[in-house]
């Protein structure tokens, strides 16, 4: 793999894990993001599709994919979330199709909401840091022995 292609890997991959975080760090914030990628995704998927029947696919595919997990709805909207941002901050086919079928309002919401989610986890990682370095390191965690 040249390293274009890992670089790819790991923006899909942090991007989509860190979808799944936004309801850790702020679920007001992923509630609207969903609400903007279910509709979007409906949309941009045409043929009568309906925002149930999409969650209730989603369900199905995790379910047989992983047939010892407990799976419910929220868990299928969350994986239908993360899939659409990470297709969206991949820029894929279907990442601008995605974000291309969201009105501008939508548009402008969806870089609010990703914008607070990447301040939240901005903040929460401030003070993971701060409390780290308030801890005075044993004897035995220290670089310059």
């Amino acid at each position: 793999h040249d390293n274009a292609h890992l670089k790819d890997i790991i923006i899909n991959t942090v991007s989509h894990e860190l979808t799944h975080q936004m309801r850790v760090f702020s679920n007001d914030t992923f509630r609207e993001v969903a609400e903007l990628v279910l509709d979007a995704r409906v949309k941009s998927l045409g043929n009568g599709i309906t925002r149930a029947a999409l969650i209730a696919n989603e369900l199905s595919r995790l379910k047989k994919a992983h047939p010892d997990q407990n799976y419910n709805e929220e868990d299928a909207i969350d994986e239908i979330v993360a899939r659409a941002c990470e297709d969206m901050l991949s820029v894929s086919k279907a990442g601008r199709e995605l974000f291309n079928s969201l009105s501008e309002s939508e548009k402008k919401t969806l870089a609010n909401r990703i914008k607070k989610l990447i301040e939240d986890i901005t903040k929460w990682i401030d003070n993971l840091l701060s409390k780290y370095k308030s801890c005075p390191l044993d004897e035995d965690d220290r670089q310059d022995k």
